[in-house]
C-alpha cells in the first residue's frame, strides 16, 4: 500500500476534513487484507481448548474474543514443561491443560488511526499428537475484520 498525503486543494472546513478522512480510510486499507489458512489436519470438536500467550493488546484481545465466540476454551501459557524425577528415570510432560496450542508471531501496524495487523503467522498445534493442524498467515487485516475472516476457517477445521 502506498501512503497518501492530503494536499491543499482549495477546500477548507468540514468538507476538507471529510475528504481527508475518506482518503486516509482508503489509503489505510480498511476492509482489505487476508488470512490464509493451510489445513494440515482437523480439530476434535469436543475438545476445543487452546493455550495462547497472555496479553491484551488489540490483536490478542481480538483473537481471544474470536476464539471464545467460536466456542473455544482459552488458557494462557503457564510454562513449557514439568519434569518429575523418579528412581529410574526423569518423566517430562507438557504443562498444557488444553488440547491445542497456538504459537506464532505478529506485528501490528504502526499506523494508529485504524488498529490493523501488518503481518501475522501462527500455527495451531495438537498437543497430544504434536502435529500442526493448521497454519495461518495474515497481512494488512484490520482488527475489525480479523474475526470475520478467521471464524469461517476455524469452523472449516471441524469438518
Amino acid at each position: 500500500m502506498q501512503n497518501f498525503e492530503l494536499k491543499q486543494i482549495g477546500l477548507n472546513g468540514k468538507t476538507g476534513i471529510r475528504i481527508g478522512a475518506i482518503i486516509v480510510l482508503l489509503a489505510s486499507g480498511v476492509g482489505c487484507g487476508t488470512i490464509k489458512m493451510t489445513r494440515l489436519g482437523k480439530i476434535e470438536k469436543t475438545e476445543k481448548s487452546v493455550t495462547i500467550p497472555p496479553g491484551s493488546d488489540d490483536f490478542m484481545t481480538t483473537l481471544k474474543v474470536c476464539l471464545t465466540s467460536e466456542g473455544w476454551r482459552i488458557e494462557n501459557f503457564a510454562g513449557a514443561e514439568i519434569t518429575t524425577k523418579t528412581a529410574s528415570k526423569d518423566l517430562k510432560y507438557d504443562s498444557f491443560n488444553t488440547r491445542y496450542v497456538l504459537a506464532g508471531e505478529y506485528k501490528p501496524s504502526t499506523d494508529k488511526t485504524i488498529p490493523r495487523l501488518q503481518k501475522a503467522n501462527f500455527s495451531l498445534i495438537d498437543v497430544r499428537t504434536r502435529n500442526e493442524v493448521a497454519l495461518f498467515a495474515a497481512g494488512q487485516v484490520t482488527m475489525a475484520s480479523f474475526c470475520e475472516k478467521l471464524a469461517p476457517q476455524l469452523r472449516e477445521l471441524e469438518q
